[in-house]
């Protein structure tokens, strides 16, 4: 039984509550009275709903071909996907046709509204938009942007803060180089900004660099749309304990060599342009990439947009280790499977039988006669079903190279290619067979 103090104090403490409650839901501070003006409590609160709103795009006449992780995977080249809604029919098990996509950021769903929209995937013209509750006059509710200041987004996993600084210092003096780090994965999101001591260098910087080709993933940059706090970067991570479930990809990431031939390949990619580069040894890319490397502006081919779908799909920590021993190369040496050649390219990993019909066939065959003649093909699905090896017979070996180059690594179906190089010797056995 309480006494007549306590119950008065109970009182009062439930009165509190209901005060600090109400208060709370219409985004006010007790304690400073409200005249008009926001409290500075209401006022973040209200920044953080614009700023979920200005992040958010929808996407609508989506392939049913198209599954919810492979529409993610698409619109990840953008930035790093926060969350994701796609309705799903009950009675038929398949997705509607439209979901709601949040970034992580506001300025790649800008850049993914822009040049994604109308880009046909799989056969279909994919609508890309905006909620019916948004509007651009959102953003003078939000911080204004500091025009010095950049956004770096589709950023691979293995490039570090120190690596991107030493590529983007090469239009100007940097102030300040963070990615946003991923508590979990102990990794970034994929994405960061660059502060820049000048809002001109900044521009030219963001024009340039939009497109570029950085570890297999192409860079998507702008400037940014509205004001943030850098804050700390990757360093926010070393005051961060460690998940207790990340102990071994921890290890699997520590072990992956630095970039230390990411500088030397642009600098050769960029010679090859007859564009002058720094001095061996110096840590400036002197380099202005021409007019028509740019992206900016432009409607980019569904190839360029989603780089044939799945190019640039999220990668393993096994993956990105075997990606990242292939970059810690000199120039431009292609794969260890590449260093030989026949007229034969054998693609693995790609398709199984069950999914093969003669329609797709003719896509691979059409895709690959793009980078050399192909006179003949075998597809065999007896060794193993569930991944039908086929067997490319080029004109010649510069084809086959070519093919080989580009679609090993490429993603299909979901699947990453794996593509090599066959000896004839084993084609003819399975064209005598009567494999094809």
């Amino acid at each position: 039984m309480l006494s007549e103090k306590q119950q008065n104090d109970l009182l009062l403490a439930k009165q509190f509550a209901e005060t600090v409650t109400k208060n709370i839901l219409a985004n006010v501070t007790p304690s400073i009275p409200t005249t008009g003006v926001a409290s500075p409590a209401s006022s973040l609160l209200s920044q953080q709903s614009t700023l979920q709103l200005l992040s958010r795009i929808y996407i609508g006449s989506i392939p049913f071909s198209l599954t919810e992780a492979e529409v993610k995977q698409i619109f990840s080249n953008y930035g790093y996907v926060k969350s994701m809604n796609m309705s799903i029919d009950n009675t038929t098990g398949r997705h509607k046709g439209f979901c709601f996509l949040e970034f992580d950021a506001v300025e790649p769903a800008f850049l993914a509204v822009e040049s994604m929209a109308g880009v046909e995937v799989h056969g279909r013209q994919i609508k890309v938009g905006r909620p019916n509750n948004f509007s651009t006059n959102l953003l003078n509710a939000v911080n204004k942007p500091d025009d010095k200041v950049i956004y770096v987004g589709n950023v691979h996993a293995a490039v570090d803060e120190e690596s991107m600084k030493s590529i983007f210092e090469s239009f100007g003096e940097i102030e300040k180089c963070i990615l946003i780090p991923d508590f979990i994965t102990r990794s970034h999101k994929t994405y960061g900004y660059i502060k820049y001591a000048s809002a001109q260098v900044a521009k030219t910087a963001a024009d340039s660099m939009m497109g570029f080709d950085l570890a297999g993933l192409r860079l998507q940059v702008c400037l940014t749309m509205v004001g943030i706090d850098l804050g700390e970067g990757m360093k926010a991570l070393e005051s961060t304990p460690l998940p207790p479930s990340s102990g071994a990809t921890a290890a699997v990431l520590s072990s992956m060599p630095q970039l230390e031939g990411i500088q030397k390949l642009i600098n050769e990619k960029v010679m090859k342009l007859g564009i002058p580069v720094s001095a061996p040894g110096s840590n400036n890319i002197a380099f202005k990439f021409p007019n028509d490397a740019l992206m900016a502006n432009k409607k980019p081919k569904i190839d360029d947009a989603l780089l044939d779908d799945e190019e640039n799909s999220v990668l393993s920590a096994s993956d990105r280790l075997m990606l990242m021993k292939n970059l810690a190369r000199e120039g431009e040496v292609e794969k260890k499977s590449n260093a030989d050649g026949t007229e034969i390219v054998l693609l693995q990993n790609m398709i199984p039988a069950s999914e093969l019909d003669q329609e797709t066939k003719s896509d691979i065959l059409q895709e690959c006669g793009n980078y050399g003649k192909i006179v003949d093909s075998v597809w065999d699905d007896k060794q193993d079903a569930n991944d039908v090896k086929i067997y490319l017979l080029f004109a010649n070996v510069e084809g086959a190279r070519n093919t080989q180059k580009v679609m090993n690594g490429r993603f299909f179906g979901g699947k990453q290619v794996v593509a090599s190089f066959a000896e004839k010797t084993e084609y003819e056995k399975l064209k005598a067979l009567g494999v094809a």
